[in-house]
């Protein structure tokens, strides 16, 4: 089944270990990182991948989902998120890579804690 799943684009399994908000970060800022997001249900948003396509020297088996669904459980779940936000959520399967995204991304990492 390998072969096929370069074909399909299989994503990798992770569970994500660690959660921060990014603060003083805008779509387009993060866009001209990451490139278009991927739309979720819901009308949210969200990027996901290895910090190793951030950065070749970084670690190709941690991984990261930066979205606008707030996780916390309020503010955004009776409507639909917005883009043109300052806060981000993070989502990552290590600490430091929370840190390691937010320096690539040029936001403020704030409210790191364990899930």
């Amino acid at each position: 089944m390998g072969i096929f799943d370069s074909f399909f684009k299989k994503e990798a399994q992770w569970a994500p270990s660690h959660r921060a908000i990014l603060k003083d970060l805008t779509h387009g800022e993060i866009v001209a990182c990451l490139g278009r997001p991927t739309k979720g249900k819901g009308g949210f948003v969200y990027w996901r991948g290895s910090l190793d396509s951030l950065d070749e020297d970084y670690p190709d088996d941690v991984y990261f989902q930066l979205s606008n669904k707030d996780f916390r459980g309020f503010a955004d779940a009776a409507k639909k998120p917005k883009i043109d936000r300052d806060n981000w959520f993070l989502l990552t399967s290590d600490e430091p890579a929370i840190r390691l995204v937010a320096n690539e991304l040029g936001g403020m990492p704030r409210n790191i804690e364990a899930i």
